[in-house]
């Protein structure tokens, strides 16, 4: 514990939470860093959860509720950042929990490697709470954090990002509610960085670019958020407006890195971005859904992927996606196949 604590500002956003905020509060006022500044925004929720959060203020000096017409999640951690007071900034998503002791662990990692962000693992739980299967058991993490054996690493800026790329990384890389962040980092007037309202991945939109605002950051091998998993999931919950949020916000992102010169991250976004609107497409949806997703990709293929240097075979698979998905499925499966007997043939050698 460092002696002169710095104000941690825990910012909520709530709607619709009448069943999971009482639960998320209280694992915030159990942390066990406790100069925290607790910002609930109740953002005009038509169940109970407003008198749930006045409930907790009127017992904790430390939580303000902020009532505001329903406007959005974006809109709510917007309002959040500008209330804050203190010298970092945490989000907390109000059907979620915190392990007693994450704050103070991203804390002080923080500090003790002067870094701006740091982030660490979550636990995913069933939709009613339940902790799924995870290889770090709880009894396990309460010796990690006891003993201080977490494995911590420094990452640069450019090397948090090509976490957005890393297998199994992204979710814990581009989220807002694993990480701490050095309020700072937002930024003021017209550098000030703006959750944008309205979308469904907000949070695709802005934790990059709050990445490469910092120094240094530093992550944490350790799951100390829980995150709630709802049946279906965001992909059914909303629908035909999610691939075009997570399609704008790659073309965002392709234009953010080759204004910053960073070819190595543009080409990773890039062949991201034409692989997701297959993915996206082969999801399913409506027949206009997939008109759509297909207006997107030929975007993306036309003014970017088309300008640069691919391997041969990618290339074809990528063009034959604009015949038609039978013809993309169809080679992918042949070339998948082949690669497949020539691994065995080699091996038989």
């Amino acid at each position: 514990m460092i002696p002169e604590q710095d104000l941690i500002s825990v910012i909520v956003p709530v709607y619709k939470a009448e069943d999971y905020i009482g639960a998320c509060i209280e694992s915030i006022l159990a942390q066990t860093y406790q100069n925290l500044q607790v910002i609930l925004i109740e953002d005009g929720s038509p169940d109970g959860s407003a008198a749930v959060c006045d409930r907790y203020a009127a017992r904790d000096g430390r939580i303000e509720v902020i009532h505001q017409e329903n406007a959005g999640v974006s809109v709510s951690r917007n309002v959040g950042v500008t209330r804050s007071r203190g010298k970092w900034i945490v989000f907390i998503d109000a059907d979620d929990t915190a392990h007693p002791g994450m704050i103070e662990t991203l804390h002080d990692a923080a500090v003790s490697h002067n870094a701006q962000i740091a982030w660490c693992g979550f636990y995913e739980t069933e939709w009613d709470g339940v902790l799924r299967d995870h290889p770090v058991s709880q009894q396990a993490l309460g010796r990690m954090l006891e003993e201080k054996s977490y494995p911590i690493r420094e990452l640069t800026p450019r090397e948090a990002e090509l976490q957005f790329y890393a297998l199994g990384k992204m979710s814990e890389c581009m989220v807002p509610w694993n990480k701490i962040y050095l309020a700072s980092l937002y930024g003021e007037g017209e550098e000030r960085l703006w959750y944008p309202p309205g979308k469904v991945f907000e949070d695709g939109y802005i934790t990059y670019r709050l990445i490469w605002r910092a120094q240094k950051i530093v992550t944490i091998d350790a799951p100390l958020y829980y995150y709630r998993q709802w049946r279906g999931g965001i992909m059914k919950k909303n629908g035909n407006r999610n691939y075009a949020d997570a399609m704008g916000c790659s073309i965002e992102k392709m234009d953010f890195y080759k204004a910053q010169g960073d070819r190595e991250l543009y080409l990773k976004e890039v062949n991201y971005s034409v692989y997701n609107a297959i993915r996206f497409y082969k999801a399913g949806g409506s027949r206009k859904d997939k008109k759509e997703i297909r207006k997107w990709f030929k975007r993306f293929y036309y003014e970017y992927f088309r300008q640069e240097k691919w391997p041969f075979a990618k290339k074809l698979r990528i063009q034959s996606f604009l015949l038609g998905y039978p013809f993309y499925a169809a080679l992918s499966a042949f070339e998948g196949a082949y690669n497949r007997l020539r691994k065995e043939k080699g091996g038989s050698e």
